[in-house]
């Protein structure tokens, strides 16, 4: 006879509230990457600038503009709540559906209020707190699928290249639409109608409700990670990484239109292009490559592009040769890739969308932070911040070697071997 199911088992209690789903499906959150950047980010941050024409009210707009990237500075709540909240029976679809819905309410408003400036204003909040949830949502559910299934670089590689090529997707967006918004918010409220759909009808997981319970899949909590090697070693790398990623403007001079011109071009198709291709070679390289030396690969690639741009930042703009823009586009995109793929793999488990969105945002702060310490110090010339990158990027190479062993050791499709828990403590 079989033995009979026991009373302490989740769900034999009728009133027992079964806990959140685990995300299931990397396609839904990859397709959410490319769907919700276009519509939060790629043709809102369009139209939004000509909306000081279309209202006549700039300084109304700029303070709308403002608001946007208020939930922003929230990531970490976001990124919270998406661990610990389970909205919809799910830890990340629910948020998604959420974050789809705002955007659709969005642009219908646009579409019918858009010469208004008081509908710029009250639609910017949503529009930033849809990013940011979104963002927590789709990073965390990568990082959760990714340990699971040891494929965290090939979904770091997708998330990387569909973000590129949803703002490369504006302007040709804006051409076949005629450069009407309320054709734009049509376009813009279907994609995100159908977004919400996808979600409804895939989220139900191929995951299981309860994950078989062992020392891989156990939850590690917040004061745990932020004492573990594996965050420490992260940061790192991560803080070195981006001190070494030098601002555009400080690389570029720019003293004429044809300069500015040839900038843009390069910074609205090329590099992007780059960066995209770089993105199909880092998922094959990830697959042959152990992650250490994937990831010293990278840096070290930047370190080596800064060298060359260094040696030529006498030159300007229109004199730089293409191979220096080829060569500075991707060190910069493979390392980018790179930080990102460490930032899926060091997130704790349990905590996926908390770790990996404080990891992978560090990079950019500090980037922010050095970029205002170098512009004191150009009166010194491009080539001194250049080479102050590059030697940064060396120092990032070596850093890689604080990265635990489960971290460093690991390949795409297997973890390293006798690894403990990702994010426990020491």
């Amino acid at each position: 006879m079989a033995d009979a199911p026991s009373p302490y088992a989740p769900g034999i209690i009728a009133d027992e509230r079964l806990p959140p789903r685990p995300a299931g499906r990397a396609s839904v959150f990859l397709v959410a990457t490319f769907a919700m950047t276009v519509a939060t980010s790629g043709l809102y941050r369009f139209w939004s600038g000509r909306a000081p024409l279309m209202t006549g009210h700039s300084s109304s707009i700029a303070a709308a503009m403002a608001l946007v990237s208020l939930p922003g500075m929230l990531a970490l709540l976001w990124a919270y709540l998406s661990d610990r909240v389970g909205l919809l029976g799910t830890r990340r679809e629910g948020y998604l559906l959420l974050a789809s819905m705002m955007m659709v309410i969005v642009w219908l408003g646009l579409a019918f209020g858009s010469q208004n400036y008081l509908v710029w204003i009250v639609t910017a909040l949503p529009t930033g707190l849809a990013a940011a949830i979104t963002r927590a949502a789709i990073v965390g559910a990568l990082a959760e699928i990714g340990q699971r299934r040891s494929a965290t670089g090939g979904l770091a590689a997708a998330y990387a290249g569909l973000s590129v090529l949803a703002e490369m997707a504006v302007l040709p967006a804006t051409y076949f639409l005629s450069g009407s918004i309320t054709w734009t918010s049509g376009v813009m409220v279907g994609l995100m109608l159908a977004l919400a759909l996808m979600i409804a009808v895939l989220w139900d997981s191929d995951a299981p409700a309860h994950p078989p319970a062992s020392p891989w899949a156990a939850p590690v909590t917040i004061p745990g990670f932020l004492r573990s090697r594996a965050f420490w070693g992260s940061v790192a790398v991560l803080i070195l990484a981006g001190v070494a990623t030098v601002p555009d403007y400080l690389m570029a001079r720019l003293e004429s239109t044809e300069e500015y011109r040839a900038y843009w071009q390069a910074s609205q198709w090329k590099t992007p292009a780059i960066t995209i291709g770089i993105a199909g070679a880092y998922l094959l390289l990830c697959r042959r490559i152990r992650f250490d030396l994937l990831l010293r690969f990278a840096l070290f690639a930047k370190a080596i592009a800064l060298a060359v741009h260094a040696l030529v930042a006498h030159a300007s703009w229109l004199e730089l040769p293409f191979s220096v823009l080829l060569i500075r586009a991707l060190g910069d995109g493979l390392a980018m890739i790179a930080l990102v793929d460490l930032a899926l793999r060091a997130a704790p488990r349990g905590r996926e969308a908390f770790g990996a969105v404080l990891l992978a945002g560090l990079p950019g702060v500090i980037t922010l932070a050095a970029g205002a310490v170098e512009f004191t110090a150009l009166d010194s010339g491009v080539g001194s911040v250049a080479w102050f990158g590059a030697g940064a990027a060396v120092a990032a190479t070596l850093a890689v070697s604080l990265l635990p062993r489960e971290i460093g050791h690991a390949r795409e499709g297997r973890r390293a071997p006798e690894s403990p828990m990702v994010g426990s403590p020491p």
